[in-house]
């Protein structure tokens, strides 16, 4: 019994420490900023403060008799506050009840000097998560957790991945003010690459995650017309310290796509889902399928949309050892929002099947490049109607690229090739190789 009573009392005593805690959190107050004549006059400094919190601003030494502080940005000026002083004091204390969010902004302060005359003190005034983002996923929204004043960006949030998993985020802005851009970063803070706002356009970022990118981050940013603030909203990248072991998982078939391996994200009966698999037009697509002891003796076979696959003009079918691979053309089969299942030719020994959907990554009116091994993608990105990707290559590697587009009715393209800023080809060709 005493055990119990124990342990009873340390719940209690956590969960009252638990309370102190927030409600210490809750209570702490925005920083005084303390303005003075000569000094903070010709200075735009910028001061970070959270919403809902009261704030004091000191203009030292000023003896003025009315001070009026209002907003910069907007026609003559929205007062955010002003106060008569009819005793002229040294210093000036102006305390505001409660920051809003549009309290976010520059400032322009105004103290009636008996002394000094007029002075007008700017400053931008950054109020914690004022502004916001959208910020996916795999096309699943992240709720992000505000951030206190011991650091610069608004929000943050934590994504646990697995070894090789695919990554599609997307950074777009919730307020028309608001335009995006995206900063990515490894783990000891350098940025690796900056994608510039372009209009009110969403950003498009994949990569593939592994060890190496454990602890990296990514910044999806907000502008606004005033170039001094910026709202930052993390996502902080964890590699989840599982050991993956096939063996272990409860599905009977591996697969991989490419030369990678994949997991299947859910079961749906006697199918195990995996991620869709987004390609580019043209692209050429080795998906290979075993089985697991003691299965891996019974034969295997593709299906492509519940259709048994033999041989087809866009894919191959071939068996190596106990190993069932198909190689796709997806510029010659009709691919976009199929399904490719590998099951068990005997049903009665072992009914089990893993699918994959396909779905094309060139959206209209767009042109992609094919042709890079995925392997060595390190990441790519969209901004506007423009695709950029980086490709880690080998020495005396060579690459055969392709273009192709996904067009718009009535309309005629003719691609260009353009490398380093030179015209490679102007004729109808769609391929380029490099050596």
């Amino acid at each position: 019994m005493r055990c119990k009573i124990n342990n009873c009392v340390k719940v209690l005593i956590y969960f009252i420490i638990s309370i102190l805690q927030c409600e210490a959190f809750d209570t702490t107050e925005n920083p005084v900023i303390t303005l003075e004549i000569g000094k903070d006059t010709n200075n735009i400094n910028t001061y970070y403060v959270e919403q809902n919190k009261s704030l004091q601003i000191i203009f030292k030494n000023s003896h003025a008799g009315h001070v009026r502080c209002y907003n910069i940005n907007k026609n003559y000026g929205t007062t955010f506050i002003e106060k008569e002083f009819p005793n002229n004091d040294k210093d000036s204390v102006i305390n505001i009840t409660s920051v809003t969010p549009d309290m976010s902004t520059e400032w322009s302060c105004v103290p009636l000097q008996i002394y000094h005359g007029g002075a007008t003190y700017y400053f931008n005034l950054h109020v914690k998560g004022a502004q916001s983002v959208i910020v996916s996923i795999n096309g699943d929204s992240l709720n992000f957790t505000k951030t206190g004043l011991n650091v610069q960006h608004d929000g943050e949030t934590f994504f646990s991945f697995i070894e090789n998993q695919n990554i599609e985020l997307v950074c777009a802005n919730i307020d028309e003010e608001c335009q995006v851009s995206l900063e990515y970063f490894n783990q000891n803070g350098e940025k690796i690459v900056k994608i510039p706002p372009k209009g009110k356009t969403s950003i498009l970022f994949q990569t593939r995650l592994t060890s190496k990118q454990d602890k990296f981050y990514i910044d999806c940013i907000c502008h606004t017309n005033n170039k001094y603030l910026e709202y930052r909203y993390r996502t902080y990248f964890y590699k989840q310290e599982l050991h993956y072991n096939p063996d272990k998982q409860d599905n009977t078939l591996i697969v991989t796509v490419n030369g990678l391996l994949e997991r299947y994200v859910r079961r749906t009966g006697s199918y195990f889902d995996y991620p869709i698999f987004k390609y580019v037009d043209g692209e050429m697509i080795i998906v290979t399928c075993e089985a697991k002891r003691p299965y891996s003796s019974i034969p295997l076979q593709f299906y492509f949309d519940k259709e048994q696959v033999n041989f087809d003009k866009g894919i191959k079918v071939k068996k190596i050892d106990d190993k069932i691979v198909a190689t796709i053309n997806s510029s010659a089969v009709t691919l976009n929002k199929k399904t490719l299942s590998c099951g068990f030719n005997s049903r009665s020994e072992k009914e089990e099947y893993a699918r994959i959907t396909f779905e094309s990554d060139v959206a209209a009116g767009t042109v992609r490049v094919f042709g890079l091994a995925r392997s060595n993608i390190l990441y790519q990105y969209r901004s506007g109607d423009v695709w950029t990707t980086v490709y880690q290559y080998s020495v005396n590697e060579t690459i055969s690229l392709g273009c192709v587009q996904c067009a718009l009715p009535f309309t005629i393209y003719k691609f260009k090739w353009n490398f380093n800023g030179n015209d490679q080809c102007l004729n109808d060709s769609m391929f380029l190789e490099m050596l």
